[in-house]
């Protein structure tokens, strides 16, 4: 599912886009503030942002969600500059790349252009921005019906409850972004496992159907932190 973060003070306009985004296939994270919305950036998994520039609405001079954008901590999101305040200034700013070298958006809305408008815009800013394989197909070597929920369940620190198909997404969706060329995966056989991360076997195919086969290292941070230590 391709996860979307929709920031705008404006719950109206808000409740407004969801229809059109759920329509297209997307799945919309809203948030109402920029404390939210920072939080959002900080702590939830989405793949694009789209922001709204002017969040104090009798300040004129208002860019904080620019200023947001422009943020490095946040380069890593792609994102959509929706606003219903445009000029050719912001367009210029949002669109310039900062002198830390970040492009605060890969595309500008005007609001006053439609939900439609936007939602299309967002569908572009995820073919050229977004480097995920969401089309492609990962098969278990053993037969499990959903390798990457399987594969979740055995991970330290897995959560419970609610939490569970969110954190099997996620990595998921990881998979996808590291064989982003491959044409299919194969899920194989845990080779080791400790209280920290575990060895995974994984076959990747090309169009051509031809296996390259690796082993990957699934956990956190730190675990790969001390992989990385150990190998210099």
């Amino acid at each position: 599912m391709k996860r979307v973060l929709l920031a705008d003070d404006d719950k109206g306009y808000l409740e407004s886009c969801l229809e059109y985004f759920a329509d297209a296939g997307y799945q919309v994270i809203a948030a109402t503030s920029l404390e939210e919305t920072r939080w959002h950036l900080e702590n939830t998994w989405v793949h694009l942002a789209v922001l709204d520039i002017r969040w104090e609405k009798d300040n004129t001079a208002d860019q904080s969600g620019l200023i947001l954008a422009m943020d490095p901590a946040y380069a890593h999101i792609p994102k959509v500059i929706n606003t219903g305040f445009s000029d050719v200034e912001k367009v210029r700013l949002a669109m310039s790349e900062t002198d830390e070298g970040v492009k605060p958006a890969v595309e500008y809305v005007d609001k006053l252009d439609g939900a439609d408008v936007l939602v299309e815009r967002v569908k572009r800013a995820f073919q050229r921005h977004v480097r995920v394989n969401f089309d492609l197909p990962a098969h278990s070597l053993h037969n499990l019906p959903a390798p990457f929920h399987s594969l979740a369940a055995q991970l330290p620190g897995a959560p419970l409850g609610a939490g569970f198909d969110l954190w099997a997404g996620e990595l998921e969706d990881l998979f996808r972004r590291v064989f982003y060329p491959a044409a299919q995966l194969l899920v194989g056989r845990v080779l080791w496992r400790d209280e920290n991360a575990l060895g995974l076997e994984i076959l990747a195919a090309d169009e051509q159907q031809r296996l390259s086969p690796y082993t990957v290292l699934v956990g956190g941070p730190q675990t790969a932190e001390a992989w990385r230590a150990a190998w210099q």
